[in-house]
């Protein structure tokens, strides 16, 4: 069971931190929580279009076995698993830019009915933040100076950049976000592409770059260049935990495969986080929980 506690999972040593990147969507945004239910519906409506023939319960499971197989990678990529998938059972599929489309146009409608509720009153700013982020990067600004905090996105930048100035992130990051918009190319990985492009521009090496992240690629392509990753542990709200998909305890599963070397549930223990990130932990392997 996950509680607001920050979990070790394999040695580490961060006294060499120089740099920090953030993940932003589940990381330090909750503007899209319910993506999955989004996902769903409009990917089982195009297999509904383009396999009329099959079984609505069938298309469903088709749906959110994609979803669950394809999780964390770039949204173009789950959108051609989606057009393979029609094509293999007898339909004609669009175009998996088309797919994506109408999805970020149901995505953004959803950022956008979260904002006007906060707007009128209905919501709280605090609801569309992962709880303790401004406390984090409050003390990561103070420790290391706010030029070596960076923010990546896998989406277009505009809509980022928007939402960054929304939630009152922007005085961290300022220009330092980058995003990866429209990725075409089955071989690239936004996430990857950015990592490498920052310990190139850096000059980093082993234990300097300090990567929190909800999702595998951040995670994953962080420990491969040697760096120190954190696990966020966000809920993927849907309306499938109930049957044993898009739980936290697969989403930590995820997190701990590609390689982080701690889990979180939030930000709320900001300062207990600070304190072990930026000491020699190697001799704390046995707190581990695989």
């Amino acid at each position: 069971m996950i509680t607001n506690s920050v979990e070790i999972i394999r040695p580490f040593d961060g006294r060499n931190i120089t740099t920090v990147l953030f993940d932003f969507d589940g990381t330090l945004s909750r503007e899209r929580d319910g993506w999955i239910n989004l996902m769903v519906a409009t990917n089982a409506a195009a297999m509904a279009v383009a396999l009329p023939e099959a079984a609505i319960s069938e298309i469903f499971h088709w749906t959110i076995d994609d979803i669950e197989r394809t999780i964390g990678i770039p949204t173009y990529q789950q959108m051609k698993r989606l057009a393979e998938t029609i094509r293999a059972r007898g339909g004609k599929a669009l175009s998996p830019r088309r797919y994506k489309d109408v999805y970020n146009a149901a995505l953004t409608a959803m950022v956008q009915t979260a904002h006007q509720q906060v707007e009128r009153g209905q919501r709280s700013m605090e609801e569309l933040r992962v709880p303790g982020a401004i406390e984090l990067l409050t003390m990561l600004a103070e420790k290391l100076g706010r030029n070596s905090l960076f923010l990546a996105s896998g989406t277009d930048i505009e809509p980022v950049k928007q939402s960054v100035q929304r939630l009152g992130y922007s005085i961290f990051f300022e220009d330092r976000i980058v995003a990866s918009g429209f990725h075409h190319n089955e071989n690239e990985c936004p996430k990857q592409q950015i990592i490498a492009q920052l310990v190139r521009d850096r000059l980093l090496g082993p234990g300097q770059l300090l990567t929190f992240g909800d999702g595998v690629p951040e995670i994953e392509h962080t420990v491969r260049v040697g760096g120190i990753a954190v696990g966020v542990v966000t809920p993927d709200l849907s309306y499938y935990e109930f049957q044993g998909h898009f739980t936290l305890e697969n989403k930590r599963q995820r997190l701990i495969q590609a390689g982080a070397q701690i889990l979180v549930p939030d930000f709320r223990e900001a300062q207990q986080l600070i304190k072990l990130l930026f000491s020699e932990q190697s001799s704390l392997g046995a707190q581990a929980n695989d």
